[in-house]
C-alpha cells in the first residue's frame, strides 16, 4: 500500500480556505416608510445571518419643479444574528410635483458587495 505523506504547511492552508470558503452571509436590506400629512419617513434597515461588520451608502434624489438635489452619507454599522439594524432615519416633504430616488448599497469591509435596493416615490 502506497501513503501519501502531505505537508503540514498545505493541510493548514487546506483547512483556513475551506473555512473562508464554507463562510457564506446573507443580507437583506428593507426601506420601512410611514406617509403621513406631507412628511414621508424612511428608515433603511439591514438584516444578516451573521456578525459582521459592514458599510453602507445611501443616496437620496429629490426632482421636482424647482430642480434636483442630491445628498448622500455612508457609514459603518455592526449586525448581530438575524436581528434589524437601523442604518439611518430620512424625511422628506412631499409635494404634488416631487420625485424621490433613494439607492442604498451595502458592502463587506473588504468592498464586496453584499446587496442594494432602490426605492422611488411615487
Amino acid at each position: 500500500m502506497n501513503t501519501v505523506k502531505i505537508p503540514s504547511l498545505t493541510l493548514s492552508l487546506l483547512f483556513i480556505l475551506s473555512v473562508f470558503a464554507a463562510k457564506v452571509t446573507a443580507m437583506e436590506i428593507e426601506f420601512n416608510q410611514i406617509l403621513e400629512d406631507n412628511l414621508l419617513t424612511v428608515q433603511p434597515t439591514a438584516v444578516c445571518d451573521c456578525q459582521q461588520t459592514f458599510i453602507y451608502k445611501l443616496t437620496s434624489k429629490k426632482s421636482g419643479s424647482s430642480g434636483t438635489s442630491t445628498s448622500s452619507q455612508s457609514g459603518r454599522f455592526d449586525t448581530q444574528p438575524n436581528q434589524p439594524t437601523e442604518l439611518s432615519l430620512l424625511r422628506f416633504n412631499i409635494s404634488a410635483d416631487s420625485q424621490y430616488k433613494l439607492e442604498l448599497t451595502v458592502t463587506d469591509i473588504e468592498g464586496k458587495l453584499m446587496a442594494e435596493k432602490t426605492l422611488e416615490y411615487p
